[in-house]
């Protein structure tokens, strides 16, 4: 049988899950805040990782890219489906106007 706990106290478990669990601070930024940050920090690249390292930190320097890194890459997906609808649309358009 394990120990009945009170309840405010918390298992070794539970403190490890509230200590792994830090949240990406950029990831829950403003639209136009986290915009204004990363066209900076891509207009400057090489110097804004040295100078995000340097500031912020090794962590927060990574959550940085880490979050520019999903932007990027969320923003690649939506214009590959915006250009593959067009395409498609386009397709359809002349194919009706030939028939």
């Amino acid at each position: 049988m394990s120990p009945k706990m009170l309840p405010n106290e918390t298992s070794d478990q539970d403190s490890k899950t509230i200590a792994g669990d830090e949240t990406n601070p950029f990831s829950n930024m403003g639209f136009l805040k986290f915009w204004i940050l990363s066209t900076f920090f891509y207009l400057t690249f090489p110097l804004s990782l040295l100078i995000a390292f340097l500031l912020l930190g090794p962590r927060r320097a990574r959550q940085l890219v880490s979050a520019l890194v999903h932007d990027i890459l969320q923003t690649v997906l939506i214009l590959i489906a915006v250009f593959a609808l067009v395409a498609w649309g386009g397709y359809a358009l002349v194919l009706s106007l030939l028939h």
